[in-house]
């Protein structure tokens, strides 16, 4: 910087009219000083580490750099903050409206091997989201990059997070994002800093307003259907501070993490009204609520629904859980198209509730999953005798010409004497399901407590 000369302000000016940008670092201290930024025209400010590192300790950096971030939104300059290594001090310059963050939060320092992959992870992402951004509109579109990540164990090799999936969606499609892990109550673990210029909120008030559940935020006569519609467009309003309802539209995928956890990210955008083609389509969904629209099974509520119902009227009574997953599925959509892929769902939802009992409750819950719910039965040594008939009729029915290969399903189930609920069946279940993906697929495991 002392370097500079008289000229400095027409060379600056020079090379940024061939597209060049300039980054003030290390902001308070040194020569990177108010001076500094009155002098000359910066289009990024970094703010320095060893103010993040005092976040949360002392007040007054506190409101040092709330006045930094808010003093270089006035002068057109976006921010970075670095050094971040903490939840606490990411949550504090998302909440303040920092534009770019970096740290050891994120990545440690790694070989370069490893650093190139996950470049070219990165860029594929942002490739995909680019390319699906300039064709269509359209849900599926947006979420096949958060896919490319959860395919082909991409979060065992890197330490791509879905909170950092959330983030790269929102930044590409300028869209708020929230996710979280898919639980009944739709928990919430990340806010992007566009949904809360959304509500008019800071992220603490987010959470303080929905405690922990995404479900809180969303207008309380909407909730129950918003639990229901397992499409993965949904219309709904959310509640300001103030009581006012904003209608929205949501994309919503679901997710699972290298440690088998299920989480969901949702790209959410404000409508200025709910249309009556929307009224129309929430009518709709409204009557086909229930039951899912393409396979006619029962969607993941009412599924639920039914077996605490089961479960209350006859407390005690043995019964069985069952997770089915076709294998590499988004490979059958891929390379042999969505028209086959839909056949094939089709075929396999019939074959699972065909091998079933006529009282046995068999749902879908959205993509490739299907669920199955047995009352009266927990004999591991016939359930898995029926397993390897509907694994075999599956294999002997359905083969994919372009792929050379048979379809496969992976199975989790759990038996119970009747001293567990719906979720924690399903949760065992998915263990289950779980171990037999990484276990090679095509076959079934079943949930035993360690």
């Amino acid at each position: 910087y002392a370097a500079m000369n008289n000229n400095a302000s027409k060379s600056i000016n020079d090379l940024r009219s061939f597209g060049v940008k300039f980054l003030l670092d290390d902001f308070g201290t040194g020569y990177s000083s108010f001076d500094m930024l009155q002098k000359y025209s910066f289009d990024i400010l970094k703010i320095d580490q060893s103010f993040t590192h005092m976040l949360g300790v002392n007040k007054k950096t506190d409101h040092l750099v709330q006045s930094i971030i808010e003093m270089c939104h006035h002068i057109g300059i976006k921010t970075v903050a670095e050094g971040v290594e903490t939840a606490e001090q990411l949550r504090f310059y998302r909440d303040n409206g920092c534009e770019f963050i970096q740290g050891y939060h994120f990545f440690r320092p790694m070989p370069e091997e490893d650093f190139v992959k996950l470049l070219k992870r990165m860029h594929a992402c942002n490739m995909l989201i680019d390319y699906h951004n300039s064709i269509a509109e359209t849900p599926i579109s947006y979420y096949k990059a958060a896919l490319y990540y959860t395919s082909q164990d991409m979060y065992r090799k890197t330490n791509v997070t879905t909170d950092i999936i959330a983030e790269l969606i929102g930044q590409n499609l300028g869209v708020g994002v929230v996710s979280g892990l898919y639980d009944a109550s739709y928990s919430l673990s990340y806010v992007s800093y566009l949904f809360l210029q959304l509500l008019g909120c800071s992220y603490s008030e987010v959470m303080e307003m929905c405690q922990g559940s995404y479900l809180q935020l969303i207008a309380p006569e909407d909730r129950d259907f918003y639990l229901k519609n397992t499409n993965m467009e949904k219309f709904y309003n959310l509640v300001l501070k103030d009581g006012t309802r904003i209608p929205v539209k949501e994309f919503c995928y679901n997710v699972r993490t290298s440690q088998g956890e299920r989480q969901w990210i949702s790209s959410v955008r404000r409508l200025d009204a709910l249309d009556e083609d929307n009224k129309k389509r929430l009518e709709t969904m409204y009557a086909l609520a229930e039951y899912d629209s393409f396979t006619k099974l029962l969607n993941k509520t009412p599924f639920f629904e039914k077996v605490e119902k089961q479960l209350n009227n006859a407390p005690g009574q043995a019964c069985t859980m069952l997770l089915f997953d076709i294998d590499n599925f988004k490979t059958v959509n891929d390379l042999c198209g969505h028209k086959t892929g839909d056949e094939i769902l089709l075929a396999v939802a019939e074959i699972i509730d065909n091998s079933f009992r006529a009282g046995d409750l068999v749902g879908r819950f959205g993509g490739d999953e299907f669920v199955v719910f047995m009352k009266g039965c927990a004999d591991a040594e016939l359930i898995k005798t029926r397993l390897e008939a509907t694994m075999q009729q599956i294999k002997d029915t359905l083969y994919l010409e372009p792929l050379n290969r048979h379809v496969s399903i992976s199975i989790g189930f759990c038996c119970s004497n009747g001293n567990s609920t719906s979720t924690e069946l399903f949760e065992s279940a998915d263990k289950a399901l779980y171990k037999a993906k990484i276990s090679g697929k095509n076959t079934y495991c079943q949930y035993l407590p360690e």
